[in-house]
């Protein structure tokens, strides 16, 4: 049985050193247990050659997200745990990893899963959530300009890699015109140049919004418009 306490109980884990007590935790199963310890090698060992479903893998990978611990995240995810968005979860399916890092105030956590986007595959990038709509939660909460330069430096990294994509196949995107300006509203057009030449293009290179400049946040908008 999943462990049974909502999200809002778990970010207080992130905070309590459990691995500083030696009592059983005895509400959970042992993979949740070592996770809320923070335990590298109890989560290998429970983890080896184990088979969860795609419901209880996402449950595993939003708790060690939840109590900001990047080094668990990396292990499940190493551990090639395939998730998708139709297994049933106690999580709202709509809060993507990315925004529970977000949540667990913890940066390296957020910093891995910005950077583990490019080792997923579609089914594990539906969870992740994408860079544009953790800018947009940025726009909506107060958080240290650290926080939001990730990830702009995440968002400069995915569109520079199309723009590579483009100079390498040599396609031109005449909306986008050849100013110095890295891709964001012209990035969509880019995508449907490379695929009308049949040249696939990764999922993790897809922008979930059409632009990223407009917000109601002018101080935002200056450190956006910095980066891009």
């Amino acid at each position: 049985m999943p462990f049974s306490v909502n999200e809002d109980e778990l970010l207080a884990f992130a905070h309590i050193q459990l691995e500083n007590y030696s009592l059983s935790l005895s509400d959970c199963d042992e993979a949740v247990e070592m996770i809320l310890r923070k335990c590298e090698r109890g989560l290998r060992s429970v983890l080896d050659g184990q088979n969860w479903g795609s419901a209880y893998a996402v449950h595993l990978y939003q708790i060690s997200t939840c109590i900001g611990w990047a080094q668990g995240c990396e292990i499940l995810f190493g551990s090639q745990y395939i998730v998708s968005r139709d297994g049933e979860t106690s999580f709202d399916a709509g809060m993507s990893l990315l925004v529970l890092a977000t949540r667990s105030c913890d940066l390296s956590t957020l910093d891995f899963w910005l950077r583990a986007r490019e080792r997923a595959d579609d089914s594990h990038l539906a969870w992740i959530g994408t860079p544009e709509d953790i800018l947009w939660f940025f726009y909506d909460h107060d958080f240290d300009p650290i926080w939001l330069s990730t990830v702009l430096d995440a968002l400069v990294h995915q569109r520079q890699q199309l723009q590579a994509l483009l100079e390498i196949h040599a396609i031109e995107v005449q909306c986008h015109g050849h100013d110095d300006r890295v891709l964001d509203a012209h990035a969509g057009c880019a995508i449907d140049c490379l695929e009308a030449a049949s040249i696939y293009v990764p999922g993790y290179l897809r922008p979930s919004r059409c632009s990223i400049y407009y917000s109601q946040d002018t101080f935002l908008d200056y450190q956006v418009l910095d980066k891009l």
